[in-house]
């Protein structure tokens, strides 16, 4: 989570995150991990900014082929 913390801090107009949803792609162990460090991440970084880039997690079936807004 400080990893990404640190790789957010580096980005000064940063507007848009994108991760998987919590399922991943397909159901792989790698994507749901990404989900879960990248939301955690981004809630704890962001908590006292005011000004917060929307995070967004997508979907890859047909029904759900969009990115859908995540942010508080």
């Amino acid at each position: 989570i400080d990893d990404l913390m640190n790789v957010f801090s580096k980005f000064i107009n940063l507007k848009e995150i994108y991760t998987y949803n919590e399922v991943g792609e397909y159901g792989h162990i790698d994507h749901i991990m990404v989900n879960k460090l990248v939301k955690s991440a981004f809630l704890k970084y962001f908590k006292t900014k005011v000004k917060v880039p929307k995070l967004y997690k997508f979907f890859t079936s047909i029904a759900h082929s969009f990115s859908k807004n995540l942010s508080p």
